[in-house]
């Protein structure tokens, strides 16, 4: 490789020497460096989507794709479903914390409870109710994490109020 440098040196050398001895005034040589530039990969595909339906209608304006996270405001008292279009892992948080109960399970937080009536890879549905006013919004949060590709996520946040 060295051997190759050096005579391709002393071409360009007497290149050089050989125009500047024409009255052609003089060359510039330049070299270039080969840089490996990676080539950008398209961004993956969304695995899924989720939308919304508050007491069976669905709730206009959520369509959530994985990296986005949106709020929506929902009276205690009524039920609420997300239905995912490809397969989910669903994570439920009230207060702070993880939720893990079954199917059936009530969670009561600030003075509102929160019934699992339906959870697997494609729907997660809840039926709500307030134990009279509630003093502040609860919020229960809801993280669907795809079973395609684990690093996509969507974040709900249902904010329970009067």
């Amino acid at each position: 490789m060295r051997a190759i440098k050096v005579v391709l040196a002393s071409l360009f050398l007497g290149a050089s020497l050989v125009l500047a001895g024409c009255g052609g005034g003089s060359v510039d040589v330049g070299v270039g460096v080969g840089i490996d530039v990676p080539i950008a990969s398209p961004a993956p595909r969304a695995a899924f989507d989720i939308i919304m339906f508050a007491n069976g209608r669905q709730v206009s304006g959520v369509d959530l794709l994985p990296g986005e996270v949106q709020d929506v405001y929902l009276q205690a008292g009524n039920s609420f479903e997300l239905d995912a279009s490809g397969p989910v892992a669903w994570t439920l948080v009230v207060g702070g914390s993880i939720i893990r109960a079954p199917v059936g399970s009530t969670i009561a937080y600030g003075g509102a409870n929160i019934v699992q009536t339906l959870i697997n890879n494609a729907r997660f549905a809840a039926s709500t109710s307030g134990a009279g006013f509630l003093p502040n919004p609860v919020v229960v949060t809801l993280v669907a994490t795809s079973l395609v590709d684990s690093r996509q996520e969507a974040q709900i946040n249902v904010v329970l109020t009067n």
